[in-house]
Order: structure tokens, then C-alpha cells, then sequence
């Protein structure tokens, strides 16, 4: 079985964030959840398509699990779009 890290009732354990500054080699994720499609892609293209080359995109369908991934430095951004009608 693997091990736990140890962690005090009252501690709690320092964020490894990624120190990642270049939009180019962005490794982040989205939420797209929400109609109309069009509207969310025209609002996250831009960085897409800045992102898409050197670094990557994903729609990992759980906010949760995103955050969890950049407190963990293993994602640099998530960016959850709103369309308000």
C-alpha cells in the first residue's frame, strides 16, 4: 500500500504552485459548461490558440479536480468562462 502524507489537525499543506508565467507554454484547463457553445469558444480562443503549440488545453469536466491540480502545481490556470444572457 502506498503511504499518506502526515498532516497535523491544525496545519495544512503549502501550495505548490507552478511557476509558469508565458501564456504560450500555458498548461491550464477550462470549464466549459453552459450554452451557447459559440459564445464560450469566441471568449477562450484566444488563449487556445496561444496555448495550443508549446503548451496544452483541457476541459477536465470537474472544477474540483482543476483546483486541486494547481495547488498541486501540475496545472497553471483554470479559467471558467460565464455567458450571462
Amino acid at each position: 500500500m502506498g503511504s499518506w502524507p502526515s498532516v497535523a489537525r491544525d496545519s495544512r499543506p503549502a501550495a505548490r504552485l507552478s511557476p509558469n508565467t508565458s501564456l504560450e507554454r500555458m498548461f491550464w484547463t477550462y470549464g466549459f459548461r453552459g450554452r451557447p457553445a459559440r459564445a464560450l469558444v469566441e471568449v477562450l480562443a484566444t488563449l487556445i490558440d496561444t496555448s495550443s503549440r508549446r503548451g496544452g488545453t483541457f476541459d477536465l469536466g470537474s472544477a474540483t479536480f482543476d483546483m486541486t491540480r494547481i495547488a498541486t502545481g501540475q496545472l497553471d490556470a483554470y479559467v471558467r468562462s460565464l455567458v450571462r444572457g
